[in-house]
């Protein structure tokens, strides 16, 4: 391909990220080809974007070897992401924590654009057109959940569970990345229950942490671990302290504190919605406003199911 065609290829960190690493033998079984001359490399892109083929483009570009490029025809990020999912899933060398984090994070995209799909069928009025064999999306959670369970051989709760998941590694990695690269790639072991833990944490107080389970000759035991994020006995979470010289002592927590904060601020975004929509002339308004509010909504639809899924799994 042409000198100008390579420079316009960008890497999108959101999707580099659904991308773990190849296993160094891979990676060497790429180069010796590459190097040999018996086969091309093919770069998977959206647009002027790489899906998946990060590793392969780097070794051309260092090594200065020409590749295809195989151009994946997607509608939106949220499409490509799920692409991407689908994808990386059909590799054999996932970590468990990989594994659920994608099939979790395809949830949450599928089940974004099965919302994009019944909102527009509703808005339009009108019944969607014939469609020639299955549709590419499912127009309800619960369906997008029962399909990827059949796929993956998995129960629909363990699918929700699995994006959960993955909306908590996303969580984390605001402010902890390594930590969570450190997590997806099994160097630390962390339960679904200590991750809810670390999600919900202070920012300070997670990089703390972050720091000391990242420590190379640090080798923190389940019970060790417990005792850190106060599920033991006598924490600074209400059962144990951390070890002397890892982190500074965490101030006491109230674990209704940020229920009680999102149970205030929620009137407010109920008010600010009622009083655009009875307030402004929808009619009027351009179709680019009209489709960034839908999929804020949509957004917010998503994140309110996912906590409400949460609370009733605690009742």
């Amino acid at each position: 391909m042409s000198e100008p065609q390579v420079s316009a290829l960008r890497i999108d960190p959101e999707f580099k990220r659904l991308v773990p690493l190849l296993p160094p033998i891979e990676r060497r079984i790429i180069e010796d080809r590459l190097c040999s001359g018996t086969r091309h490399g093919s770069i998977s892109v959206w647009g002027a974007l790489i899906l998946v083929d990060y590793e392969l483009f780097d070794l051309c570009q260092q090594k200065h070897i020409p590749f295809d490029i195989v151009r994946v025809s997607l509608k939106n990020r949220e499409e490509a992401m799920a692409w991407i999912c689908a994808n990386q899933l059909k590799r054999k060398d996932l970590t468990e924590e990989m594994r659920r984090y994608l099939i979790g994070k395809r949830d949450t995209m599928e089940r974004i654009l099965g919302a994009h799909i019944a909102a527009g069928i509703k808005q339009q009025n009108k019944r969607p057109a014939i469609l020639i064999g299955e549709p590419k999306y499912e127009d309800t959670a619960s369906r997008t959940r029962e399909k990827l369970g059949l796929e993956y051989h998995i129960s629909y709760g363990t699918v929700r569970k699995y994006c959960l998941y993955a909306q908590m590694i996303d969580t984390v990695s605001m402010t902890a990345p390594q930590l969570v690269a450190s997590i997806l790639t099994g160097k630390v072991k962390i339960s679904h229950e200590h991750l809810i833990v670390l999600s919900q944490m202070p920012e300070k107080e997670l990089q703390e942490m972050s720091e000391y389970l990242l420590m190379e000759d640090n080798k923190v035991g389940y019970s060790k671990f417990r005792d850190m994020l106060g599920l033991g006995t006598g924490s600074a979470y209400g059962v144990g302290s951390p070890p002397k010289g890892s982190i500074k002592q965490m101030p006491a927590y109230d674990p209704d504190a940020e229920f009680s904060s999102l149970t205030l601020t929620i009137p407010s975004w109920i008010s600010s919605v009622n009083r655009v929509r009875t307030a402004s002339d929808i009619s009027k308004t351009s179709f680019t406003a009209r489709s960034k509010l839908s999929e804020a909504l949509i957004h917010l639809k998503c994140t309110i199911d996912v906590m409400l899924a949460v609370i009733k799994e605690k009742k």
